[in-house]
């Protein structure tokens, strides 16, 4: 920003006109007018909002966190409402949690744990039937069986999935 700044003062010092700062800085006019106005009045290009606080403070901020203190050990929600409810004081819930400094609790996902595998062949078996068009137009079942302590697998189709269809491809395993 400061480079820019000596870039605009040069032409301007120069006693180009806006027209042609623009063209020479590749700049929109409208840009340029901005430009030049600003450095004319103010010397400098710093933002409008410079120096300016970012949030009004709160007149009753003690209030609420003295309400708030009374209801120690409920969750953020459930104290904004009860200060809603009981004590007629409104305040939005993020503005609560930055107050109180709590920080913003998330659950973590249970892990899953890793299936042990049975030690004999027939222990465990998966059985599972999946329906589709496998032979041209006639729709059938392929049904799959995974032994779990092999991972042998049987594949058998049937019209249907049923437990004579299930019975049937145990019988070949």
């Amino acid at each position: 920003m400061k480079n820019k700044l000596k870039q605009y003062q040069s032409a301007i010092r120069q006693g180009l006109s806006t027209r042609a700062m623009a063209r020479v800085l590749n700049l929109p006019t409208m840009t340029a007018y901005d430009i030049v106005k600003k450095i004319k009045n103010q010397g400098n290009l710093t933002h409008g909002n410079t120096g300016r606080q970012n949030r009004k403070p709160r007149p009753d901020k003690q209030q609420v966190l003295d309400a708030a203190a009374q209801y120690e050990g409920f969750g953020i929600s459930h104290i904004c409402e009860l200060l809603t409810s009981r004590d007629g004081i409104t305040v939005n819930r993020k503005t609560l949690r930055r107050w109180l400094n709590r920080p913003k609790t998330c659950k973590t996902p249970k892990q899953r744990q890793k299936h042990q595998c049975m030690a004999c062949f027939g222990e465990l078996l998966q059985i599972d039937g999946s329906f589709h068009n496998w032979f041209d137009d006639k729709k059938s079942c392929l049904i799959n069986i995974v032994d779990d302590a092999t991972v042998v697998s049987e594949l058998h189709f049937d019209e249907q999935e049923t437990i004579k269809s299930a019975c049937r491809c145990l019988a070949l395993v």
